[in-house]
């Protein structure tokens, strides 16, 4: 089978002053509503965006994330594990 290792490849970059990394896992993006709806990229786009703007801390965009995808699927159950890790350089 394929191990993890065979199916990622290296990808380098430099990060500026003030710049965002995220990684999350399909469970944060895929989070369903009570309605059936999906949290999707955009909005998760859209909340990094409106978290990183203001010169806040990893753990305060981190924070921000998870809140607004708390209020969007409200009392929804969850359906699948979320992982969220979030990097700003100094």
């Amino acid at each position: 089978g394929e191990t993890v290792s065979d199916a990622m490849e290296p990808f380098h970059f430099q990060m500026q002053r003030g710049d965002v990394v995220v990684l999350y896992s399909d469970g944060l993006n895929e989070a369903v509503n009570l309605g059936g709806d999906e949290y999707g990229n955009e909005r998760l786009a859209d909340a990094v965006r409106k978290a990183s703007n203001n010169g806040s801390t990893a753990i305060q965009i981190r924070e921000a994330i998870l809140g607004d995808v708390a209020t969007f699927v409200a009392d929804a159950e969850p359906h699948d594990d979320m992982t969220l890790v979030v990097v700003r350089r100094r």
